[in-house]
């Protein structure tokens, strides 16, 4: 079955090489010189768009995260709501994360398999806490939501420091997609 699989994906890459050959040896010298200064302009304004992109990720990098805060990520839509200090179960500071999450994949799916978030302080990843006080549940961001379906979900993390300012980061689960909200949230 593999081998049938890679026979068909090998005849569908020839034919479109050779679709693509064809159409480019039908065009005149002077529609291809044309064409070539449209791909130069196009290549300059994705140039120009992707620095733009990279310059306000920076940005948003070093601004205060702020409630309402959204990032539109490949199978989901996370809303940040806000952030609040707790205590893991030995009583170190911990900080809980609150978010939104919309589920606008395909399929039925998690926050924690939809969605990666990352925390940092002083540079360094902060671990996941466990809090067994009462004042935080992981339940609904190990619930699956089907497309469609919103619920609100926590994430808890172990403070390395009670002073210092902590950068966050959500991406899709993966990173792959380039989307994220990212920002700072200064400790009090």
């Amino acid at each position: 079955m593999k081998k049938i699989s890679a026979l068909i994906l090998a005849a569908v890459a020839a034919v479109s090489m050779c679709s693509c050959g064809a159409s480019n040896t039908q065009q005149s010298g002077a529609a291809q010189s044309g064409q070539q200064t449209q791909n130069q302009a196009q290549s300059q304004n994705q140039t120009q768009a992707q620095t733009q992109t990279q310059d306000r990720a920076q940005t948003n990098g070093t601004e205060e995260l702020q409630i309402g805060n959204t990032a539109e990520l490949p199978d989901c839509v996370l809303t940040y709501k806000g952030a609040r200090i707790g205590k893991d179960y030995q009583g170190n500071p911990a900080i809980i994360l609150k978010f939104n999450y919309k589920n606008t994949g395909s399929d039925e799916a998690m926050f924690t398999t939809a969605a990666s978030v990352k925390l940092f302080q002083d540079g360094v990843g902060l671990e996941n806490a466990i809090i067994t006080d009462g004042t935080y549940d992981a339940q609904p961001s190990l619930t699956t939501v089907q497309n469609g379906g919103a619920l609100d979900v926590e994430a808890a993390y172990k403070l390395r420091s009670a002073t210092s300012q902590i950068t966050v980061t959500v991406t899709d689960w993966l990173g792959i997609s380039g989307k994220k909200i990212s920002g700072t949230i200064t400790l009090q």
